[in-house]
């Protein structure tokens, strides 16, 4: 029996405020190896950099070989931010963060497909280590771009007058934007375990087909609010759509949307849900623009354009897709469809 559009969007729901449990824990353990690691470069970074500036006191030769390598002490401190060893250290620590958003998504599959079974791990542990390799890489990239800032500022310090203090603070004001990043980055890759546990059931559970289902609040993209209650093909869909996605995906057996059996899928319920999101978005867009002329018309003609348009995720699988190719939904209604929606042929 299939779960009505209400009882799957209470479980969603549930399920993605323990999903953010999991993620508020990993990007807080992030952020944590992110200020111990620089907690520690500015100690030694300080020190080097105070040396420095002691040594531009003498002159002569002596006093020029002196303040060269002053310097050079600088610069290897500043290369310490994030080693190698403290990379892999959060690698291992997101790893379990990773498999515990992967049983989400598997147990929620469960849920909606009200079947008892046991979780299936084989192969899952090698690719959630891949995930937080990937995720590694990403934050050993972005540190890089902070290392090179690090010699920005020390530059800059030394052009300015700057003393430790003041280098310390702008530094510390500089890694804002790293904590920021590394937060999104945490978040999408729990959200992609999460969205690929489920896959992966629905597969072994013989369902080629997902419902997209969003999260309801002042938070949804058009993206995904366009998208939400609608069939789509699994092999076909890209989710989660954009970093930060709340999406979820409802499994729905093969045979019922081959047979196009509106009633068993109960599309009555999830026409209405997709009114429900189309009204939340409406009093979420006039709410933020009072004077922007939004409209339910308006907001239909957007969700139209957001269908059709690649997400940004779907963008990266495919880099040559067209401004219009995004996924299409599956008509199970026929002649009592929506005809704005653009469906699968």
């Amino acid at each position: 029996m299939t779960l009505g559009a209400d009882d799957s969007q209470d479980a969603v729901d549930n399920w993605a405020r323990k999903l953010d449990r999991i993620e508020n824990s990993a990007t807080s353990m992030t952020v944590k190896i992110l200020r111990s690691s620089l907690n520690n470069m500015l100690g030694d970074l300080k020190k080097s950099y105070q040396a420095y500036q002691q040594s531009t006191k003498q002159g002569g030769a002596a006093g020029a070989r002196q303040q060269a390598q002053r310097m050079a002490d600088v610069i290897a401190v500043s290369e310490k931010l994030l080693q190698p060893k403290e990379l892999n250290q959060w690698e291992r620590r997101l790893e379990p963060f990773l498999a515990d958003a992967e049983d989400l998504g598997q147990d929620l599959t469960n849920k909606l497909e009200e079947v008892e079974r046991q979780h299936i791990r084989q192969g899952v542990r090698e690719q959630i280590r891949a995930a937080a390799a990937s995720a590694g890489t990403w934050l050993d990239y972005e540190t890089e771009q902070q290392r090179q800032t690090v010699r920005g500022l020390v530059a800059e310090g030394v052009a300015r007058g700057w003393g430790p203090k003041r280098l310390g603070r702008e530094l510390i004001r500089s890694m804002s934007s790293l904590y920021g990043k590394a937060e999104l980055v945490a978040r999408t890759e729990m959200a992609a375990a999460y969205l690929e546990g489920q896959r992966r059931m629905s597969k072994r559970h013989g369902s080629n087909y997902i419902r997209w289902v969003a999260t309801e609040d002042e938070r949804t993209c058009p993206f995904c609010a366009s998208r939400s209650g609608l069939i789509f093909r699994l092999d076909e869909v890209t989710m989660p759509s954009h970093p930060l996605c709340r999406c979820s995906m409802v499994p729905v057996s093969d045979k019922l949307v081959e047979a196009k059996d509106a009633e068993l899928l109960d599309e009555k319920s999830w026409g209405e849900h997709r009114e429900q999101v189309a009204a939340e978005f409406l009093e979420n867009k006039a709410r933020k623009f009072p004077n922007g002329n939004w409209t339910i018309d308006r907001v239909m003609s957007e969700f139209d354009k957001y269908r059709v348009k690649p997400t940004g995720f779907e963008k990266r699988r495919n880099p040559n897709i067209k401004d219009d190719q995004s996924a299409r939904p599956f008509n199970v209604l026929g002649k009592d469809a929506d005809p704005g929606i653009k469906w699968h042929r």
